[in-house]
């Protein structure tokens, strides 16, 4: 397999990803361009930035859905919790060399 080839493969995969993550059952049929504001970047990076441990496919919803908000973080927790914390202070101890 060439590079070319390979570089292929990825792009398709990476869109095939990207695809079957969008959440199709909140697609409004009747949205339109004119329902895209047109500082999405913007307001996505706001999302972001007050909630760094959402996604940026979530972060969108919220923008373009504000009462997406607790749904998302709901779902979020839910996860979480099915998954396992594996986060503590003490896991960043161990790695910083002890607690202080």
């Amino acid at each position: 397999m060439d590079s070319q080839e390979l570089n292929r493969l990825v792009a398709e995969t990476i869109d095939a990803s990207i695809a079957a993550s969008i959440d199709h059952t909140l697609l409004r049929p009747e949205a339109t361009a004119a329902d895209i504001p047109d500082d999405l970047e913007k307001q996505v990076r706001a999302v972001l930035a007050e909630h760094a441990d959402l996604r940026w496919d979530d972060a969108i919803q919220i923008v373009l859905d504000e009462t997406q908000l607790s749904r998302v973080l709901a779902e979020k927790e839910r996860a979480k919790k099915k998954s396992g914390d594996f986060t503590s202070n003490s896991d960043i101890d161990d790695v910083e060399g002890g607690a202080k």
